[in-house]
């Protein structure tokens, strides 16, 4: 009984306080005038990934040796966010040039994948860093001029 009660709490906690400023952490008062249906689909598939997270307690199924769903869950939810990462910004009146499309598509990819990873992170206490080859080229060049 009490068990299921702090993992109420767990939940609670969790569905209205850290999601909300994880959701936060994004340009919502921009994306939801803009990209409504973008946003209420990033809200939706953060919190579907609580519960899947939540309901699949990946470290138990570790310790099953259940590696096949464990690699068949993690790859999903790698190919939702890569999927998620790759819906295209509408073209605007307010925005003509590709770069600034291409960059603010580039912020919203990294938006999706941050919330990934913050959920990977909060759930399993790891911590993956990753930097792309290109920000180091780029990094390498303007140190050097």
């Amino acid at each position: 009984m009490r068990q299921t009660r702090i993992s109420t709490y767990i939940d609670l906690l969790f569905c209205l306080v850290i999601l909300p400023v994880i959701i936060m952490l994004a340009p919502v008062e921009k994306w939801i005038i803009h990209h409504t249906y973008f946003m209420l689909t990033l809200i939706v598939y953060l919190y579907a990934l609580y519960f899947t997270y939540r309901k699949a307690n990946i470290p138990s199924l570790f310790l099953r040796h259940k590696f096949g769903q464990v690699f068949f869950l993690i790859a999903a939810l790698l190919i939702i966010t890569w999927g998620l990462s790759q819906i295209p910004i509408p073209k605007d009146k307010f925005s003509t040039s590709s770069l600034d499309l291409g960059i603010r598509q580039h912020m919203r990819t990294q938006t999706v994948w941050f919330s990934h990873r913050h959920r990977i992170q909060s759930r399993h206490r790891t911590d993956i860093r990753t930097i792309s080859p290109n920000s180091v080229q780029t990094r390498n060049r303007s140190r050097k001029e």
